[in-house]
């Protein structure tokens, strides 16, 4: 069941291509797009419009959102402590981000699962989460027991209500979702950027405080590799947004089997095709062509257009060539959703 606000979905786009990305989510979506910067945001009112937005090909990552919270990190001495209890506040909505997680994982997550996108610091965040239940636990137990021995009965007190509270809400996220997450043993990975100003913490250790939280919530269990959710924490100046990454392989990867130094992303040169403004009919060189994704973008996504690609290197030309071949052989076994006349011109080029 959907939240009241719908299902909302940010999808990263290379920075300065945001405006194409937008228009491209519009006319395939036909709803409003607000674009920041490297990213789109759109409202679906139903997971099966995801389908749709996995279509789009100015995008390199999508996620659910599950809560955006203004002014979180003023009081940075606090940060991590309320990162911690987070998950319990009631500040996040997590069942149209589950839904959407599910609705994906059961229809459109065809790709390999070899492993979720391995930023540096969500990584790191990991590791360190890794062993972070253990640690917490303890670091728990030790202040409820300087509590038990402290001289005032009220510290003592306090000690006890609040352990007897933790116990008492842990797993409450997987009582309050068990409808949408049907399967036991969730693993998870929490991923945190930082942008917009210096903090008095780093990712690692907001990733390691927010990813205990959770795995006290769901009573979910910690695999930094190939997890079943990667749980997004994306903080910007004093603003923090959670989220829920939906494709395991960045859509950047697509239609590049043999990649090179100057391998283009997908999703680059899609942008910059679609700057143009090409029409049915256009001839679009490319001089420059390195692994061939301008031209393999182009044909993909305008028909009705022809393309001709070279560079002055040879193993640039061998390898776009090797590109286009192992596309044609996908689309000959169907494992693309559509079939259609394929054509090149690829060749070595001197452009003086």
């Amino acid at each position: 069941m959907a939240s009241p606000c719908g299902f909302q979905v940010t999808g990263t786009v290379p920075t300065g291509l945001e405006r194409c990305a937008a228009e491209e989510c519009s006319e395939i979506l036909g709803r409003s797009v607000t674009a920041q910067r490297g990213s789109i945001t759109c409202t679906l009112e139903s997971a099966e419009e995801l389908a749709k937005f996995d279509q789009l090909r100015s995008v390199d990552n999508y996620r659910a959102v599950v809560g955006s919270l203004s002014n979180f990190c003023k009081g940075e001495s606090t940060v991590l402590e309320r990162l911690k209890t987070l998950p319990f506040d009631g500040l996040l909505d997590w069942t149209a981000a589950l839904s959407l997680w599910q609705f994906h994982r059961d229809n459109l997550d065809h790709v390999d699962t070899s492993g979720c996108r391995s930023d540096q610091a969500g990584v790191n965040g990991s590791k360190e989460l890794s062993g972070d239940k253990d640690e917490s636990t303890s670091n728990g137990a030790g202040s409820d027991r300087q509590r038990e021995i402290a001289p005032s009965h009220n510290q003592a007190v306090e000690g006890v209500e609040d352990t007897v509270e933790r116990a008492a809400s842990a797993g409450q996220g997987k009582r309050l979702y068990s409808s949408l997450l049907q399967n036991e043993g969730i693993t998870f990975r929490v991923t945190c950027t930082r942008g917009g100003r210096k903090h008095g913490f780093s990712s690692p250790e907001a990733a390691r405080s927010f990813g205990a939280g959770l795995a006290d919530f769901f009573d979910w269990k910690v695999q930094l590799k190939n997890p079943d959710i990667e749980v997004l924490l994306a903080i910007s100046g004093d603003e923090a947004k959670v989220g829920v990454a939906l494709n395991r392989e960045s859509k950047f990867k697509r239609n590049i089997a043999h990649f090179g130094p100057t391998t283009l992303r997908a999703t680059i040169g899609y942008g910059m095709l679609r700057c143009a403004e090409i029409q049915p009919g256009d001839v679009v060189l490319d001089p420059l062509c390195g692994g061939g994704s301008i031209s393999i973008e182009g044909s993909l996504a305008w028909p009705e257009t022809h393309h001709i690609a070279g560079d002055i290197h040879h193993l640039a030309v061998q390898r776009a060539a090797a590109n286009i071949e192992s596309l044609l052989q996908e689309m000959n076994h169907g494992k693309e959703m559509y079939a259609r006349a394929f054509w090149k011109e690829v060749s070595d080029t001197d452009v003086q």
